[in-house]
């Protein structure tokens, strides 16, 4: 959870591949100056006659075979892109986006070709001595070491990367984490405002935004000190949502300076599309969105739809293990509590929709929202009857086979749901 806008900048900016290849390039370039500053620390009689031409030789296979490996890594890396689009969303790119794993691996090869070719110049300069050239052998054995090993692990991870099951995992991950936060920080480290932000509190004053596009983050910290000791700031555009020009960002009452306008828009980034860091429900829209997309006609894959049933109770149930709620560290900010009417909506609505019309993601729908009542009967009981009943309804329309009408009665029973005689007479009619 980032609470500054300067940490959230410097966290975007560590998930781009130009952080880890200027530290990996630095180091590399490091290494090959390594000869230089070490050759008078190394004895010349155990100095190795290692010749400049062998030195050379491995230099430029290692320049010539790491150009070749990135070229052909970010092919791969664009293709799985492309496939994630395509099978999954286009949400989930982003994810794959900001992976480690690949961006250590892209600037690895990027380092070890910048450390052959800072090498060849420097050895072809003439400025390697003896001990110089030892050193400079030393080191580049060690970097093809290196390389031979993150080429094996490079390996075994591109044959998972970007398949269907590897986006569901992220896409999981990240709303786990997403809704974790919501559970310590419901409020982004302020206090619950229960009041409509659509309307303006009663003796406040509205900040407009100059920006159009979503909310990706919020300074909280930034918004504390605008308000002061003594004043009031309500949120009104929590992240993930649509702003647009002339829309109201915030309420404020009071005020720690005159420019408080401009120090509360400034606290609001907005960007062209949703992120997940303060967002917890595009997570759970990305994997509704998968499900989707495999219930089409055109992919016909109800088994995709019914793993991303099974990973949403795993989803909200994190939220049940990530602990209790922690003191508002920004009393004087309100910030509107996502409900669980919400996030039901975004799981579990557009599956319904989809998916009334095949018995065996019904049947894994009513499980899992039935499992999820049980879980935690306060909180979760009331959105899952509501999706039940729902999804009965959608589904009798739906389901031309008298059998499976019969079986989702059977099925909205067990998950319990209360059906009248009615229903169940209007169902097995169809």
């Amino acid at each position: 959870m980032y609470f500054t806008k300067l940490e959230w900048l410097w966290a975007q900016f560590r998930r781009q591949l130009i952080y880890r290849a200027i530290i990996i390039g630095l180091l590399a370039f490091m290494a090959a100056l390594l000869g230089l500053m070490t050759d008078h620390l190394v004895p010349q009689n155990l100095a190795l006659k290692v010749g400049a031409d062998a030195v050379d030789s491995l230099l430029s296979i290692i320049a010539s075979s790491m150009l070749a490996v990135t070229t052909f890594s970010l092919s791969t890396v664009v293709a799985a892109y492309g496939s994630a689009t395509s099978t999954a969303t286009p949400r989930a790119t982003n994810l794959l986006l900001d992976d480690t794993v690949t961006q250590n691996m892209l600037a690895t090869f990027i380092g070890a070709f910048i450390y052959s070719i800072a090498g060849i110049v420097l050895l072809k300069a003439g400025v390697y001595g003896t001990a110089g050239r030892l050193v400079l052998f030393a080191v580049t054995i060690f970097v093809i070491g290196l390389v031979v090993v993150m080429l094996v692990r490079w390996i075994d991870f591109l044959m998972h990367f970007g398949r269907l099951g590897n986006v569901l995992d992220r896409i999981e991950k990240a709303a786990c984490k997403a809704m974790e936060s919501m559970r310590t920080q419901p409020c982004l480290g302020g206090v619950a405002y229960e009041g409509d932000p659509a309307r303006k509190p009663p003796g406040t004053d509205e900040v407009l935004s100059d920006d159009t596009g979503y909310v990706q983050f919020i300074d909280m910290e930034a918004l504390s000190e605008a308000a002061g000791d003594d004043g009031e700031i309500t949120v009104a555009a929590v992240p993930g949502s649509y702003v647009h020009r002339g829309s109201r960002l915030a309420y404020f009452k009071g005020g720690a300076d005159e420019d408080i306008d401009g120090h509360i828009r400034s606290a609001f980034v907005v960007g062209s599309r949703r992120t997940f860091d303060q967002d917890p429900r595009l997570a759970l829209i990305t994997m509704s969105e998968v499900a989707s997309r495999a219930l089409s006609p055109a992919v016909n894959d109800p088994g995709t739809a019914i793993e991303a049933l099974a990973r949403h109770v795993r989803i909200f149930v994190s939220w049940l293990d990530a602990g209790e709620a922690a003191e508002p560290a920004y009393p004087n900010v309100r910030v509107p509590v996502t409900g669980f009417d919400d996030l039901f909506d975004d799981a579990f609505l557009a599956i319904g929709r989809d998916g009334a019309g095949h018995i065996e993601v019904v049947t894994r729908m009513m499980k899992s929202l039935a499992a999820l009542a049980e879980c935690d009967a306060g909180r979760f009981a009331g959105q899952a009857k509501k999706h039940m009943q729902l999804l009965f309804d959608r589904a009798v329309v739906a389901m031309p086979d008298a059998a499976d009408r019969s079986a989702l009665i059977s099925v909205s029973e067990a998950a319990g749901l209360k059906l009248t005689a009615a229903q169940k007479k209007a169902a097995k009619a169809g």
